[in-house]
């Protein structure tokens, strides 16, 4: 574990509270896999983004029930590692979960597997918020896809009653195995992206 958290959560943090830059992330997880200045600098920034769209929308979202409510027991995390040419970036957090926040509902028992799974997809398309006052919200998640596309690198997402696995640079027939699991609390979002 190269990056984490609460340990390192002023890290993520700039002293006036708001997350850090895309840039400045990607300096952190640069730092933090031992990689020198101009090595993989790609892929360097690609992680910046990803971690700054991810971290940020559990600080905006994870911390509050959905009546807005601060959680008491509020828990976010990150994980940096990299195993050869292999880095795994795990974002995660004990929030309402994607698809109770962008269904904007606590009970998910009265809709179907098949319309959850719908639900959390849809937060990774672009537009799509639980923002109804902040019209310039929902580009982030759908910025990750980009950027995991760009590297034919996959994800998998694990929130509410769904586990899902997805190559977003493959078919989406083919690219994707869902798995439907016990209901868990918050969303675990896990990034797989290949250095070359």
């Amino acid at each position: 574990m190269l990056l984490s958290m609460p340990k390192d959560t002023q890290a993520l943090y700039y002293a006036n509270g708001e997350v850090c830059s895309p840039r400045d992330l990607a300096a952190l997880c640069r730092d933090r896999l031992g990689w020198e200045k101009g090595q993989h600098d790609a892929a360097a920034q690609s992680l910046g983004w990803i971690l700054y769209h991810t971290f940020r929308n559990t600080h905006e979202w994870a911390r509050h029930s959905l009546d807005g409510v601060p959680l008491r027991d509020d828990t976010r995390g990150v994980q940096l590692t990299q195993f050869d040419s292999l880095v795994t970036l795990h974002v995660f957090d004990s929030g309402p979960g994607l698809v109770r926040r962008i269904l904007d509902r606590e009970n998910l028992e009265d809709i179907s597997w098949n319309e959850e799974i719908d639900a959390c997809l849809s937060c990774f398309e672009h537009g799509t918020t639980s923002s109804t006052r902040m019209p310039h919200k929902g580009t982030g998640l759908s910025d990750v896809v980009k950027q995991l596309q760009k590297w034919e690198s996959a994800m998998q997402i694990h929130t509410g009653r769904v586990r899902i696995h997805q190559n977003p640079s493959t078919p989406k027939d083919r690219g994707t195995v869902l798995v439907k699991t016990e209901p868990v609390v918050g969303t675990s979002l896990t990034f797989h992206i290949r250095i070359p």
